[in-house]
This record gives structure tokens, sequence and C-alpha cells, in this order.
């Protein structure tokens, strides 16, 4: 659904939310990089976007729970989500000389997001086009790891992300772009996360999902986490989106 246009700088809901552009929220985060078959993920991806290569045949998935604490709208409470990214290069992969400008051409294709209200997927699709749909999700912060359960009619999926045990992980700033469909073209969605967002070898991550779970299974993912992310007290600005194509 297209939004309604709202004040300058902002959109109205069919919920009658109004969004101002950036949205700014707080959050957790708990999530796994997994491999995943290449094949499957191109079958997935618009025609523009390549899955990063992590080897030959090989893409990635990032799996990850989030809680947000805060959204800036006015009349939205705070909500979980299970996010399903495709970590994703825009135009192919540069040659030597362009690889300073790689940076600026990651980002993550948005495959599936559940999230736990009506409110939180009216906001994603509408000014967005993000996949959202309602499902059962729990995150849980503790000392030690960041636990996050999905929940929906063809089965439960769980994931853990273990905590750096370096100590204080140090604030900084991210600026990803991601990537969803918007009927015929795709839209890209500039965010900007800040605070201490920690990425440590998986040796005590886990992730699982039965094979029924068809938003997952299509990605042909191997159950074997290569890193694991976390961060609390994340901040957030989402940036309007525009279309790419």
């Amino acid at each position: 659904m297209d939004p309604e246009p709202g004040p300058p700088g902002s959109r109205r809901l069919s919920t009658g939310h109004v969004v101002t552009y950036p949205l700014e929220v707080e959050a957790t985060i708990g999530g796994v990089i997994l491999p995943a078959r290449r094949s499957a993920l191109e079958a997935v991806l618009p025609a523009d976007l390549e899955p990063v290569p992590l080897g030959p045949g090989i893409g990635a998935v990032v799996l990850a729970g989030v809680s947000y604490h805060h959204v800036g709208v006015e009349g939205i409470d705070p909500y979980d989500e299970f996010a399903v990214i495709v970590p994703t290069l825009d135009g192919g992969w540069p040659s030597l000389r362009h690889l300073p400008a790689l940076a600026n051409r990651l980002g993550g294709y948005v495959h599936w997001l559940p999230v736990t209200s009506e409110a939180s997927v009216a906001l994603g699709r509408e000014c967005w086009g993000y996949p959202k749909e309602l499902a059962t999700i729990s995150v849980t912060d503790g000392p030690r790891s960041i636990r996050t359960t999905l929940e929906t009619a063809q089965g439960t999926c769980h994931l853990e992300a273990p905590r750096s045990r370096l100590g204080r992980t140090p604030r900084r700033e991210w600026a990803l772009t991601s990537h969803t469909d918007a009927g015929d073209r795709r839209q890209a969605v500039d965010t900007v996360l800040a605070g201490g967002i920690a990425h440590t070898p998986a040796v005590e991550a886990s992730a699982s999902w039965p094979s029924t779970l068809e938003p997952l299974a299509r990605l042909e993912m191997w159950p074997r986490p290569l890193v694991a992310i976390t961060g609390s007290r994340v901040t957030g600005r989402i940036h309007q989106g525009r279309f790419a194509r």
C-alpha cells in the first residue's frame, strides 16, 4: 500500500499514525550470520543486486531478533521483530582499483520481517515496503546472550547470540542501506545505527528452524553461525526510501 501524504517530511499511515523522517528508534539487537547457497539467494534477489560472496557458490544471510524499546511515532508502542536479511552488493563485484568504494555499495535485501503488532506492520509496509507480517516473537536480553524465539504455524525458530567477552564494546556508527521490492521497482532505505554493536566469532551461537518454515527454507542456509551480532540500546535513524530503479 502506498502511504498517504502527511505534513512536509512525513507520511500518514492507514492507521492514522504520522511518521516523520528520519524515524528515530532505540532497540536491542541479537543475531547471527549464516552461510547459504548462492544460487538460492540469487533466486530471491532483484536482478540488480548480488549476494555478498563468502566463497565459491556461497553467500550469507543475517537472522536477527530486534526488540524496539522506543519508536518515534506517537501512538506506536514498543514491539519485537525477526529480521531475515540477505547481505548484498549493488551492481556487481568491483575491480581492485574500485575497492575503496565498496563500503558505499554494501547493503541488505529484506527477505522477511515478522513483527508483533498491527501498527508496526503498517509502519514498515507503508513507509518502506518492508515485508512485515504478524507473528509471536520474544527477544530476551540476558547478561551472557540475546535470545530470540519466533513462533509460526509452520514451527518455531530459535536464535542465540552470545555477548562479546572482551569487555565493553566501543560505541560506533554504522551506515546501512536496505532494499525492498515496491511493485516493479526496488526501494532503497538508508539507516544509520549507533551504539555498542559487537560482532564476534560465533563459537557459542546457535540457530535452528524447521524445514517447513518456507521463508527460511528457500534460502538454503546451513545452521552453523559464522558471526554473532549483539547490541543493547542501539539507536537508529531510518530515512525516507528512494526508488533505485
